[in-house]
């Protein structure tokens, strides 16, 4: 993928108990096709299903949001169809609200 400016690599565990490497990628959002309202911004999970997708947006900050959103559905997906995610091997400590977020902002004062 080009223009890369995140990368993640984690664990997988299938329900089956064979181990997979995942490798998440972000790329950077541009504009589609020379226009100024609409971006596009690419994201891949490499190891399961989910391949690369191109998350398109009015602005370069909504088609990154998305595209960090579709990630995190799909490592969820995986979590809730059985699989594991871990920093390591046979590990499943990966939080993905410490990753991208619970969703709340917090209170202010």
């Amino acid at each position: 993928m080009e223009d890369v400016i995140a990368r993640e690599v984690i664990y997988g565990e299938n329900p089956d108990g064979s181990q997979i490497e995942i490798i998440v990628e972000i790329g950077a959002p541009h504009p589609y096709k020379d226009s100024e309202n609409e971006w596009v911004c690419a994201s891949q999970v490499r190891g399961l299903s989910w391949q690369k997708h191109r998350i398109h947006g009015g602005s370069a900050l909504q088609a990154l949001c998305l595209s960090l959103q579709s990630v995190r559905w799909a490592l969820n997906a995986f979590r809730e169809d059985g699989g594991k995610l871990g920093y390591e091997i046979g590990q499943d400590d990966f939080d993905l609200d410490v990753v991208f977020g619970t969703g709340n902002l917090p209170e202010r004062s």
